[in-house]
């Protein structure tokens, strides 16, 4: 999975506190940046 650098800064931060960041945060995080890298493709070609 190719993550964009945006999606990246704001993941590494979510996982590095994860204590204290709410699973459900990173969770759509993840969701929003794997719909992103499925999309764009086809947004693009």
């Amino acid at each position: 999975m190719v993550l964009d650098a945006a999606h990246a800064s704001l993941i590494a931060p979510a996982i590095a506190g994860s204590t204290t960041a709410p699973v459900a945060t990173i969770t759509t995080i993840t969701t929003t940046t794997v719909t992103t890298a499925l999309v764009r493709p086809v947004v693009f070609v």
